[in-house]
């Protein structure tokens, strides 16, 4: 696993990463979340291609647990386990695609199975391409991580020029040049 959240009493964020071939096909999670209610654990703008699970979160546990705005590409199932039963636990804004199974459960409407139009995640380019549905697509909370994406480009830029700037699902805010 790329990230292993198996605490209690302190609070955690895990963002802007990309995790790539955590033994493809297999159970192996790329992000695994456990802990207690004394904790809050955010999981965000990640991207995550050809791994056994992709992020999998504490079903058993329904506190304060925040995953929003990955992309989960190529895996063996994108999200296990259960849907939340929670409010404490948001799992929105999220993409899983051309994964044996993208989610076990049904997800949240917020969530997407579509292509997020990556350029090449094969080789390892995981920005979007214009028109992908990751562009200002994202969960819009503020977090003070969220300043800047994996590359150190500002985010919360305007994508899609709709004229609303909103924060892109994945690692990457994509700049529109034209």
């Amino acid at each position: 696993a790329a990230y292993i959240n198996w605490g209690s009493g302190t609070d955690n964020a895990f963002h802007h990463n990309i995790v790539r071939r955590t033994v493809p096909g297999g159970r192996a999670n790329a992000i695994r979340i456990r802990h207690d209610a004394t904790s809050t654990c955010y999981i965000y703008n990640n991207t995550i291609y050809n791994t056994g699970h992709g992020i999998s979160y504490d079903g058993s546990n329904p506190y304060n647990q925040f995953i929003f705005n990955n992309i989960v590409l190529g895996s063996n199932i994108g999200f296990p386990g259960s849907a939340p039963t929670s409010p404490q636990v948001m799992i929105e804004n999220n993409i899983a695609y051309n994964c044996n199974t993208n989610f076990n459960y049904t997800p949240p409407t917020s969530n997407l199975e579509v292509d997020p139009l990556l350029v090449n995640p094969a080789g390892g380019d995981f920005h979007q391409q214009p028109g992908s549905p990751c562009l200002d697509a994202g969960n819009p909370l503020p977090l003070a991580y969220m300043a800047n994406d994996h590359y150190g480009n500002a985010r919360v830029v305007d994508g899609d020029d709709d004229g609303l700037a909103r924060v892109d699902i994945g690692v990457h805010e994509f700049e529109d040049v034209t």
